[in-house]
């Protein structure tokens, strides 16, 4: 499959939420806005992922943080708001301009148990990466992510929610501009869970590959919708 939209006016622009699961095609509205804080630039920054918290103790807290990133190139490493073992990572926010060779890209993300990414928001400007996730959880619920994408190119995966067994529910991706390539998902469960109430909203730019609102991989259970 691929979308093409560069071309659409902004008073015609569309907006769309695709499900595999639900096998349909649906039309949402949505908001953004914009948040900024702590910076990271070439001249502070000394190579190795970037984080605002990341912790190996089980059950800390990697949540509240905020992270802006600006003209980078970090190697290929990761990117994030909180990172850890279990726990929760749950209302980061993380802004990326001109950063190049991000390995992943996310907002919150407890790797191991069922600590919950949920409510993180991402903005990207011009950046180049691998994988987007919003919020991403081990057997947790990673919903209400938002993920703003205005101008870059990512080359495998992009999701605004993603559960390896759990859930990935209500979670927004927006794509104003920029290439998106090979997966475009609002919510994606990789073994069994619920993937609902997902939507990807298009406004401009292009996306090569399959487009989701939400998916289940390793169950019938699930489904996306439109709120």
């Amino acid at each position: 499959m691929k979308l093409k939209t560069k071309k659409l006016d902004a008073s015609v622009a569309r907006r769309i939420a695709a499900s595999l699961v639900a096998g349909s095609l649906v039309f949402c509205t949505g908001s953004f806005a914009f948040a900024a804080d702590k910076t990271v630039t070439p001249d502070n920054y000394e190579g190795g992922d970037i984080y605002t918290v990341y912790s190996n103790s089980d059950g800390d807290e990697k949540s509240d943080n905020t992270l802006n990133v600006n003209s980078v190139d970090t190697g290929g490493q990761r990117v994030g708001g909180g990172e850890g073992d279990n726990g929760n990572a749950d209302r980061n926010e993380v802004t990326v301009r001109d950063v190049t060779s991000i390995g992943y890209l996310h907002g919150g993300y407890p790797y191991s148990g069922n600590g919950s990414a949920s409510y993180n928001k991402l903005w990207i400007y011009n950046s180049i990466m691998q994988h987007i996730h919003g919020g991403h959880t081990d057997f947790g619920v990673a919903n209400y992510n938002k993920v703003y994408f205005y101008s870059g190119d990512v080359k495998e995966l992009t999701g605004a929610g993603y559960a390896n067994s759990g859930e990935a529910n209500f979670n927004e991706l927006y794509v104003f501009g920029g290439t998106l390539n090979k997966l475009t998902q609002g919510g994606y469960v990789l073994g069994s869970g619920y993937a609902n109430g997902n939507v990807v909203n298009v406004y401009g730019g292009t996306i090569t590959g399959s487009l989701q609102g939400g998916y289940v991989e390793g169950s019938e259970i699930g489904r996306a919708s439109c709120r």
